[in-house]
């Protein structure tokens, strides 16, 4: 894009001389010869300065996904720091009254938090990591034990879809659901999440200590859940998906000095 601007440039650069050497040498100027001349400099001019406002408009918007995932980061850091010291009080505390069954009971249930946490971030398209990730940490914060296994099958890095905000919204509500309608009465309370990810869609599987009756009763209304031999299995088909183009930038520096 920018050397089609330059290119444009020249050319305009070229067609002014061209009329003004016409004018300097004071030659009989047909005027049906120098008014196309002049249109096509004022259309150059346009088109010029058309694209370079498009590129100005461009520019902003980027630095503005920029900024926004770099203050969404942030304020995913600091959740998990916050998480962490949670985790250290908790054990802390059951450590200074001589209970080290429970302070390591803790401790492994820790782990395997952080674990499926890690594992959430196999997945391509990371909007959906980030959300499972802060599903998890509120669901663990509230005595449930959430344990998740990923698989995806999609040879890229990095993925984008055109319906992804729906997406985002149909994932946050089935959680939602199978979070709340997980019986925490047991002593070792675990909701199962098995999750599947192919190149147009994206399957989730739940078992574990899940009120069926509840679950009918209060989210009877998702016509994608589907109960199979394994437990409950919904998928969401992935509209337009594309993959996304990476390169190092100034934070990948850092993490390499």
């Amino acid at each position: 894009m920018f050397f089609e601007i330059i290119n444009e440039t020249v050319q305009i650069f070229l067609l002014l001389m061209c009329v003004l050497s016409l004018i300097l040498k004071k030659i009989q100027i047909n005027m049906f010869f120098v008014i196309p001349l002049i249109l096509l400099i004022i259309l150059k001019l346009l088109s010029v300065l058309f694209r370079t406002k498009n590129n100005i408009k461009t520019y902003n918007e980027i630095e503005k996904i920029k900024g926004s995932l770099i203050k969404d980061s942030k304020y995913l850091l600091r959740e998990q720091r916050h998480d962490f010291m949670n985790i250290y009080q908790v054990v802390y505390g059951y450590l200074q009254l001589n209970d080290s069954k429970k302070a390591l009971e803790h401790i492994k249930k820790s782990i395997v938090t952080s674990s499926g946490i890690g594992k959430c971030y196999y997945l391509t398209i990371f909007s959906i990591s980030i959300l499972l990730d802060k599903k998890i940490r509120e669901a663990t914060n509230k005595g449930l034990e959430i344990v998740i296994e990923v698989d995806s099958y999609v040879d890229s890095e990095l993925r984008g879809i055109e319906n992804e905000k729906l997406i985002l919204d149909s994932i946050s509500k089935i959680l939602d659901a199978f979070i709340s309608c997980t019986n925490k009465n047991y002593e070792e309370s675990k909701l199962l999440i098995d999750i599947y990810e192919h190149e147009e869609k994206i399957e989730f599987v739940f078992n574990g200590h899940i009120d069926i009756e509840l679950l009918e009763e209060k989210y009877g209304y998702f016509e994608n859940i589907t109960k199979a031999d394994d437990g409950f299995e919904v998928v969401f088909h992935l509209n337009n998906t594309k993959d996304l183009i990476t390169e190092d930038s100034i934070y990948s520096y850092v993490m390499n000095i």
